[in-house]
């Protein structure tokens, strides 16, 4: 899954809408930038100021991973995404990245490279 696509789909779940109606006529005058709308209704150009990196910001992630339901099945995909480290390493010592794949796989969002392509 390509860095965009995992940037997006998080995004998504975590209330971006990548696609609002409300930028209809922005997009028509404005093509070259992409709009979307924040979680807090915002509309918004994708840049990187605005947009969360949660592949790199580890913040960006610790709030991404707030809007979790199933801590159990994150942890495990945590500790899967680490190698199968042990789960208090995991949860104290991921990377960004990491925390990222086991996020997408615990809400059923990760493609593997070949789904992807």
């Amino acid at each position: 899954m390509s860095p965009e696509a995992q940037r997006i789909a998080i995004a998504e779940a975590c209330g971006w809408d990548m696609n609002p109606k409300e930028a209809a006529e922005w997009k028509s005058q404005q093509e070259r930038h992409p709009w979307c709308k924040s979680p807090s209704g915002e509309l918004v150009i994708i840049c990187g100021s605005d947009f969360p990196d949660y592949l790199n910001d580890l913040n960006a992630m610790h709030e991404a991973e707030k809007t979790l339901v199933d801590h159990t099945g994150y942890c495990m995909e945590l500790q899967h995404a680490t190698g199968g480290l042990p789960l208090r390493f995991n949860l104290t010592h991921a990377s960004a990245s990491q925390r990222a794949e086991a996020f997408l796989k615990t809400i059923g969002k990760w493609q593997s490279e070949a789904k992807s392509k």
